[in-house]
């Protein structure tokens, strides 16, 4: 169930779509349709925390495991077209790019299997018939292919860059364990430290390259919504920085956990928290990843 403003538009918006690869779609279309509406009734006006949404990032497809991390890929490719669109056009961009966005979500409103290829392939289709006195047909066609491209988007066939994240060598993936919501389970004495040896590496894609060397950045404490409530050793000390330095190096490391929670917020006296390793190339920011992978744990401190 979708909550909140932008959630409910969305869901009105598409109505019993069913996303057959993530919730991303949902997380990110939600967002950027709250930024169609900010955009219309301040836009370029800058107040405090614009540039804090969710919607400003350059987060990567295939880059995540977790569905809030895939709709920053779906919002931010959508936020590019019209960031594009306002550059080339001026202020009526905006009427252009929702025009857009509003006549690709009626095409595959209620599409039992919603892939991203789908709703893009359906958005090149809804430019392509324009709309008389708003848009000429195809006229956004390049804007939304340089802005998908950008973010690794792949169609079939085409191999994407990828981020890999692996527990004792297995993938962590959005299902597999480790994953939100498939935390590995440890149950521990309060003074007892378990040690949770990770690895990851990056490789290029056919259309996407990075360009290294590429900074990471692994944070225990202070990165995420759940942040605080496992305590990991060391997290007091900040985030731990690697550098890759080419497509395929893999690095190694490993995380700490005690057995005593910081706080509960699962019941049964249980915490369940995340690491976050995030992916930074420098040559497009320095600040914003373009990768980013959450391992979930949760412990039970023995009686």
């Amino acid at each position: 169930m979708l909550t909140g403003f932008e959630y409910g538009l969305m869901d009105r918006l598409m109505s019993d779509v069913v996303l057959a690869d993530t919730g991303g779609l949902s997380e990110g279309m939600a967002d950027f349709v709250a930024n169609l509406v900010i955009e219309t009734a301040v836009g370029r006006s800058e107040f405090p925390g614009r540039h804090k949404m969710r919607i400003y990032n350059n987060t990567g497809f295939v880059l995540t495991n977790e569905v809030h991390d895939d709709g920053e890929a779906y919002g931010g490719a959508m936020h590019d077209i019209l960031e594009g669109a306002i550059a080339q056009f001026g202020a009526a961009a905006t009427h252009k790019i929702a025009d857009l966005t509003l006549e690709t979500m009626r095409l595959t409103r209620n599409h039992p299997h919603l892939t991203a290829a789908d709703f893009f392939d359906h958005m090149i289709f809804a430019d392509e018939l324009g709309r008389p006195g708003v848009r000429a047909p195809g006229e956004l066609s390049a804007l939304i292919s340089d802005a998908i491209v950008k973010r690794n988007f792949v169609r079939d066939g085409q191999l994407a860059a990828n981020l890999s994240l692996k527990y004792n060598g297995v993938e962590v993936t959005a299902t597999a364990p480790g994953g939100r919501g498939n935390d590995i389970s440890l149950e521990l004495d309060p003074t007892e430290t378990k040690t949770m040896n990770l690895s990851f590496s990056v490789s290029d894609g056919d259309s996407f390259q990075f360009h290294y060397p590429l900074r990471a950045k692994l944070y225990k404490s202070d990165r995420g919504a759940l942040q605080g409530a496992v305590h990991w050793v060391g997290e007091e000390q900040g985030p731990v920085d690697f550098t890759i330095a080419g497509p395929n190096q893999v690095v190694q490391t490993s995380v700490d956990v005690l057995g005593a929670c910081d706080y509960s917020n699962r019941p049964g006296n249980v915490c369940s928290d995340y690491v976050y390793l995030l992916i930074f190339d420098d040559t497009i920011s320095t600040e914003l990843p373009i990768a980013k992978k959450r391992f979930y744990v949760k412990v039970k401190p023995k009686a």
